[in-house]
């Protein structure tokens, strides 16, 4: 098909810049009746979206609405105040004069003499009394101000965080002066919240402000670009219907398709009409492919694909990061959405959008001028080892001169830790990996012969972090390399027993990664240690007191008892119904479960039903043995009960359910402490009748969502969404500091109760002492993280994340360790005596992990390894450039 002249079209549909307020083709949304009537209603809004998705047309449309209905409207464009080479002093002045301008008060007002007469103040200063003493005294009716372009300020060579707050300040002065509650203030832009201030401001607008959601048109909505149709061809709304198929309904796009569209029918009007295009099969599809997709770079006027390739490959800190995602897009189909950083900037780009939780390719256009040999090309031409692999790859991959050490190395597999790697990225970075161990282990054999190994502590340290490093990366590779993997893993371990003797005990190993990496590898390869319950639907899981056994409760009303092998070794019927809890007695000899069936029930260990706790008239929302296994305690929606092993009840503590939040019990079982939705926590001994009270805070709003005891039962946590209260009954004082997560999903005490772990929606870990200082921060998991707890000996924490991994962390260093393959995980845990690990994930599967000794592991490796090359020697070929 020829190339159209677009730029000369004379047609309805507008493509590029802001659309006229009587523009026919413009299409309304849901977004213009929130933001409007938000405007309407006084409330602070912020349209923050990628480039070219109707935000200034939106802004135009409403404020002629906004107009009509009597509202003094001004909009700022910050772009045309300017970046380059201007001051605070300046910039503030610019949005001033702008305001000045837009409402008309020239005539009695001079902004240079008011501007010098307050010379002694900062710019935000004058900002502030300029909307206090002149815009407030002298329009009377509601002010509603537009700020456009709002990531222009990005570009500022000083930081505008004032202003933002200067914005907060009026709403704040809502409470105090009532002419401020005619005022309000919209922010549209391309940036997120967090770019445009320190996300650790607390007087930012955006957490008083109202989000705007600006989504594509839908086929509801787009009654208006029929009218570039009008007799031409048949059936325009299943044209407009298979065109939002191919743009998404992405506003701009959908616009241009549009225009190409009616570009062509103008161009056949005198054709003969069996000639005409929509006579053609897929005639759409044609159009699309010749007018945008080929040649796309040359074709792309007015400029939208160029603008989002730049957005990813020139305008972002970290191109290949967001292209490394992008690339797991594009395999997948979708990942999890869980709004970190990079994901948010990736959604900027306008190439990626939120559907359901989950991201995916914005449309078709995208998925196929972005595709896969695109984003290969452009990770190839930003990967720091460019040339050496080139090099290496002419030498037929056998001059190891070119391969990667130290820092460098280091460099390239941080680089290259989210992206999905080519073969031969896979095979350099493994073949210098594999050099760098090899070489360890030379060195420390060289190093025992001289007697100097106690005298290179650092060099030993520098190395075993290298080791550390290619354990990790073994365990990321694994996912789609098993072999290679397993190589790699075996490869560390061997330089990780280089560096220690035979007596060292694990928790002194200075390097963790191989041992787990060599372990998850080989139960993964071999499918060992799990226990496949999907069918049952696990709801409950506890190990037993000596680390042997394993019982779940499941949604059929079944108990089970399994060893640490993953055998079941018995199952009965608990529970009419779903089972909600189950707890071994201090001794293992018992257990209590809970169902929904309200009933509380003992059985010994083989399953034999023992006792029944009288049926409760609420629901059990726990139910654990005392330390001296003789008592049992319930909580339920009508209370609080202890009861012997006979089922007789020992003390009842009626608390009406609507006003409880959450219950906690002391380590001994001997106290429970009930949170309370007026902010006081009471604490009630067995045998007391009066509860000490805690007295949280006086307001109806506090909310306490989660108490837990420290193991020696002197200190209790309360959590208030993200805010840590810590009470202390050795000297009846309680203290409170906000941990920065945004929600609180978990907290563990260390087992000598001096630390405290949290885990939030921010995706974060946080070690905090007692008096609230942050000591550790632990980064990695993705969105969630649902679970955490220290192992027995504190050296150690066990975290699960809604990103489908569980994690192991040392936090002596500390680093990531062990990482799940599970598409959910919703728990972890540690065995009492800190040897095997358990997790849930989605797919009902529970697994148990054992750590097996160095050299236990690196004989089962390379027997396994020797046994599979022995029958796959092809394989052999594939290793290749490694010199195994």
């Amino acid at each position: 098909m020829a190339n159209l002249n677009l730029r000369n079209s004379a047609d309805m549909y507008q493509v590029g810049g802001s659309l006229p307020v009587d523009a026919p083709t413009y299409v309304k949304r849901q977004a213009d009746d929130e933001l409007f009537e938000a405007l309407q209603a006084g409330e602070f809004c912020y349209v923050l979206n990628s480039r070219q998705m109707g935000k200034s047309s939106l802004r135009v449309q409403t404020m002629r609405r906004l107009k009509e209905s009597g509202v003094a409207c001004a909009a700022i464009d910050i772009t045309a105040i300017g970046s380059q080479q201007i001051t605070p002093e300046q910039w503030y002045a610019g949005v001033i004069q702008r305001l000045v301008n837009s409402f008309n008060l020239a005539g009695n007002f001079n902004l240079r003499s008011w501007w010098r007469e307050r010379d002694l103040f900062s710019p935000v200063q004058r900002f502030n009394e300029f909307i206090e003493e002149v815009l407030l005294s002298r329009i009377e009716r509601k002010i509603v101000i537009f700020i456009d372009e709002i990531d222009s300020v990005l570009s500022l060579n000083f930081r505008v965080d004032d202003f933002f707050t200067a914005i907060r300040a009026c709403y704040n002065n809502r409470a105090d002066r009532a002419e401020y509650q005619r005022l309000t203030f919209a922010l549209l832009g391309v940036a997120t919240p967090n770019d445009l201030i320190d996300a650790k401001h607390q007087s930012t607008p955006f957490n008083i402000g109202r989000a705007i959601q600006l989504c594509g048109f839908t086929l509801a909505d787009v009654e208006p670009l029929f009218k570039g149709f009008p007799g031409k061809i048949p059936a325009p709304k299943e044209v407009l219907k298979e065109v939002l198929d191919w743009t998404g309904g992405q506003p701009f796009l959908t616009q241009k398709v549009c225009r190409v569209i009616q570009n062509y029918l103008s161009c056949e009007a005198n054709l003969h009409p069996k000639n005409k295009i929509y006579h053609q099969p897929d005639w759409i599809k044609k159009i699309i492919n010749s007018q945008i997709i080929h040649n796309w770079e040359a074709q792309d006027e007015p400029e939208h694909l160029r603008t989002i390739r730049d957005r990813l490959l020139r305008s972002c800190q970290q191109p290949g990061r967001l292209l490394g995602m992008y690339q797991q897009i594009l395999q997948q189909g979708e990942i999890l959405a869980n709004n970190n950083f990079d994901q948010l900037e990736l959604q900027l780009s306008g190439l990626i959008v939120k559907k359901d939780g989950k991201l995916k390719v914005y449309n078709r256009i995208y998925e196929l001028v972005f595709n896969r040999q695109w984003v290969d090309e452009a990770l190839a031409n930003l990967r720091p080892y460019a040339e050496a692999i080139v090099a290496w790859e002419a030498t037929d991959r056998k001059d190891e001169a070119y391969l990667l050490r130290g820092k460098v190395l280091q460099d390239a597999l941080n680089w290259a830790e989210d992206k999905s790697l080519s073969p031969q990225d896979f095979q350099f970075l493994t073949a210098s990996q594999l050099l760098e161990t090899r070489e360890i282990i030379q060195a420390h054999q060289k190093l025992k012969k001289t007697h100097s190994f106690a005298e290179n502590e650092e060099t030993i340290a520098q190395e075993a972090a290298s080791i550390e490093q290619t354990g990790i990366t073994a365990l990321r590779l694994f996912e789609s390399q098993h072999i290679d993997a397993l190589l790699l893993a075996l490869q560390a371990g061997q330089a990780l027993k280089s560096l220690i003797n035979s007596e060292i005990s694990l928790t002194n190993y200075p390097s963790l990664s191989p041992l787990l990496g060599l372990q998850i590898i080989l139960e993964h390869i071999r499918e060992k240690n799990k226990i496949f319950a999907n069918w049952l639907g696990i709801t409950s899981i506890r190990f037993s007191p000596d680390s042997q056994h394993l019982a779940t409760g499941c949604r059929n009303g079944k108990v089970q008892i399994w060893n640490i092998l993953g055998q079941k070794l018995i199952e009965y019927d608990a529970h009419k119904g779903e089972v909600w809890g189950v707890n071994f007695s201090p001794d293992g000899e018992y257990l209590v479960t809970t169902g929904e069936d309200n009933t509380t029930r003992i059985w010994n260990f083989s399953g034999q039903y023992i006792n029944q706790i009288d049926r409760h008239h609420s629901a059990v929302i726990e139910a654990k043995f005392s330390p001296n296994g003789k008592n049992i305690v319930t909580m339920t929606e009508d209370g609080v009960k202890f009861w012997n092993l006979s089922g007789q009840k020992i003390a009842h503590r009626n608390i009406h359910p609507s006003w409880i939040t959450t219950v906690g019990f002391n380590p001994d079982g001997e106290c429970i402490t009930v949170a309370f939705r007026s902010g006081v926590v009471k604490l009630w001994k067995r045998f007391q009748q009066q509860p000490l009270e805690l007295k949280v805070n006086q307001t109806i709003s506090a909310k306490i969502t989660q108490i837990t005891f420290c193991p020696t039962g002197q200190r209790l946590v309360m959590i208030e969404k993200n805010i840590l209260r810590l009470w202390d009954f050795s000297i009846l004082q309680m203290s409170h500091w906000q941990t920065e997560h945004s929600e609180i999903k978990s907290i563990s005490f260390s087992p000598d109760g001096l630390y405290i772990a949290t885990a939030g929606k921010d995706s974060t870990i946080k070690i905090w002492d007692l008096s609230g200082k942050l000591l550790l921060e632990l980064n990695g998991h993705q969105g969630t993280v649902r679970d955490v707890c220290f192992s027995p000996n504190g050296k150690f924490l066990a975290s699960a994340g809604a990103d489908g991994t569980f994690r192991i962390w040392d936090l002596r260093k500390p680093f990531m360790l062990l990482c799940s393959q599970y598409t959910r995980v919703y728990d972890v845990g540690l065995s009492p005596d800190g040897q095997y690990l358990t997790s849930r994930g989605e797919d009902g599967t529970v697994t148990s992990w054992e750590i097996f000794s160095l050299d236990e592991l690196l004989t089962k490796a390379g027997d396994w390894l020797q046994d599979y090359l022995n029958s796959h020697p092809e394989k052999l070929q594939q290793i290749g450039g490694v010199n195994t």
